[in-house]
């Protein structure tokens, strides 16, 4: 069957539309596999890192840790940004609105909202799984990362202000970087931080 004005069969149109939802599903696979390379990578990075300031007393580089970590980071959300661009415009425009549009709903009668869509996946996370895995203490892949954050981040913080504070409380703290670069970086790591997780609290 043709559509009058455009010449284009039904089938021809649910193929099409179809073909999208493949090629967004692969992009959103390559987007979660990306997120598990660099996931690793900081990791590594972090441990070799940690190691080499313990072994050589090398506490200094704990100032740069944050440095090390925060490109990941960033790029890490951006990837999950990506994931749920994606994944809310198949939701609500290939499932809810295309497929609809061409071949009707599944059942116009049904007890869950999933039922009515022929690619209900996305529906049935919404509408059962996420709330079943919260039951259960499932939470986001989001807590993965905060995780990171926290272990890049407060270290850093941490030894920067008891370095700050060690002349006036009485701890013997030594740092060949001078107060002012530790108070700076500081105050920057606690923005950079802050800056994350407004970030990481847009995607949850």
């Amino acid at each position: 069957m043709k559509d009058s004005k455009s010449g284009i069969s039904t089938q021809d149109k649910l193929a099409i539309v179809l073909e999208e939802y493949k090629t967004l599903r692969s992009e959103v696979i390559k987007c979660s596999d990306r997120q598990l390379y660099l996931f690793y990578i900081l990791v590594a990075v972090l441990c070799a890192t940690y190691a080499y300031t313990m072994a050589h007393a090398a506490f200094d580089v704990l100032c740069l840790i944050p440095l090390l970590a925060s490109p990941f980071l960033f790029r890490y959300i951006w990837e999950q940004q990506n994931v749920q661009l994606i994944g809310k415009y198949m939701k609500e425009e290939i499932e809810e609105k295309r497929i609809p549009s061409i071949a009707g709903y599944r059942c116009e009668e049904c007890s869950d909202n999933y039922d009515r869509y022929w690619i209900a996946w996305q529906h049935y996370w919404d509408d059962v799984a996420f709330k079943r895995m919260k039951k259960y203490g499932f939470y986001s892949k989001h807590w993965a990362l905060l995780l990171i954050i926290l272990i890049s981040f407060v270290p850093s913080i941490a030894y920067s202000v008891l370095f700050s504070m060690s002349r006036h409380v009485g701890l013997d703290i030594q740092s060949s970087i001078p107060i002012l670069l530790h108070i700076a970086a500081l105050t920057a790591y606690i923005l950079l931080g802050l800056w994350l997780l407004k970030d990481l609290r847009r995607l949850s």
